[in-house]
């Protein structure tokens, strides 16, 4: 016979420990996120502007990074020795890193460093704990030292925080000029789902730019988009959106273009690149593996403004992109456009590059001899 009175004791005690250990995790999880928070501005929501619900929604972080800051100040010592810098360390302590920097700096150029930097310090990176290569490097051991130098000069409440207003503005204003669904609309095209946006914004830099790379975790893709912002930074949505394809699409199209080297060299597409190469010397694109990866790019841009915008704007983008020596692009649009429409018949964009290769070399002489005829 079973014993009841027993039976009911074991199960609420399995229950009480299931309770506890709820609590424990849901105190451990919520600890984590509070840590990576407090390491500076950090805006988390998700794709429809909504701060987040759960950890399970698709989410978009912007932040502005405490250490990479601290990197934006060595370099200007460096860059600026007479200017006025505070860094709450002994003498000695700030010449060594600022000299570490300096040979960082021999063999890496700023971007690539901040961009080291942005990634092993980001949100995503510390909250979904990202496997990154961690073979021992100089990029690895400087990373290492400007951790212990931003905790040596307490750099969070020394610096930091007393200009978190000016960040926490440029993180509201920033948001609210971004188009969230331009991200949702690349993801989309190229067939390259994003589990994670996560936007990291350089302020008081010496140069405006942007850098977008997709880290690959498994099954899972993490999307990294760095701004470079200047005091004057200022770019129109309509302008930041072509420039965000741009940085997209040349992630993708380089090495995917050079898996069909042996395919462009068979069906002579480099014929086309033969009556503008002094164009394009112009532009530092000097073969037809890079005309061809540009020539993608601007495609695939005039056939968003085809669809996301109006015709006008269209015609206006193709013009201008004819003048600048790509002919083609026309040709090219109705190829990407029949991608678009006609995605079940590719796995991936990937499988769309040797077709759209062949497509483009059927009318090559025609095309060709068009441009002579018109120039």
């Amino acid at each position: 016979m079973i014993n009841t009175s027993k039976y009911i004791f074991l199960l609420v005690i399995a229950l009480l420990v299931t309770m506890l250990l709820g609590v424990a995790v849901g105190m451990y999880v919520g600890k984590a996120d509070d840590q990576v928070q407090e390491t500076g501005i950090v805006e988390k929501f998700d794709l429809n502007r909504n701060k987040a619900a759960s950890e399970n929604d698709p989410k978009m972080i912007i932040e502005i990074i405490p250490e990479v800051q601290l990197l934006t100040e060595l370099i200007d010592m460096i860059e600026n020795p007479d200017a006025s810098h505070y860094l709450s360390a002994e003498q000695e302590i700030v010449d060594g890193i600022v000299e570490q920097t300096k040979s960082m700096l021999t063999s890496s150029s700023k971007n690539q460093l901040y961009n080291y930097i942005s990634v092993k310090n980001s949100y995503s990176t510390n909250m979904l704990h990202l496997q990154l290569d961690e073979k021992e490097s100089p990029s690895l051991q400087f990373y290492h030292s400007l951790k212990d130098f931003y905790e040596q000069c307490h750099y969070k409440t020394q610096n930091y925080d007393s200009d978190i207003a000016d960040y926490t503005d440029i993180i509201y204003n920033f948001r609210n000029d971004l188009d969230i669904g331009l991200y949702t609309w690349l993801s989309n095209f190229f067939g390259q789902p994003i589990e994670f946006y996560n936007i990291i914004l350089i302020p008081d830099v010496d140069h405006s730019d942007m850098v977008l790379f997709i880290e690959e975790q498994g099954d899972k893709n993490i999307l990294f988009h760095i701004f470079y912002l200047t005091d004057s930074s200022s770019q129109t949505t309509a302008n930041q959106n072509l420039l965000t394809i741009s940085r997209w699409s040349k992630f993708l199209y380089q090495p995917l273009i050079n898996r069909h080297q042996e395919l462009i060299n068979q069906l002579g597409l480099v014929h086309y690149f033969y009556p503008v190469t002094n164009l394009m010397k112009e532009k530092n694109i000097i073969d037809m593996n890079t005309f061809l990866s540009e020539l993608l790019t601007r495609s695939v841009t005039a056939y968003y403004l085809k669809t996301q915008y109006d015709e006008a704007t269209y015609i206006k983008y193709v013009d201008y992109q004819v003048k600048q020596g790509f002919y083609m692009i026309e040709e090219s649009v109705e190829q990407i456009a029949f991608y678009a429409e006609n995605k079940q018949l590719f796995n991936h964009f990937e499988d769309f590059i040797p077709y759209y290769i062949k497509e483009l070399s059927y009318s090559k002489d025609e095309i060709i001899a068009d441009y002579y005829a018109d120039d």
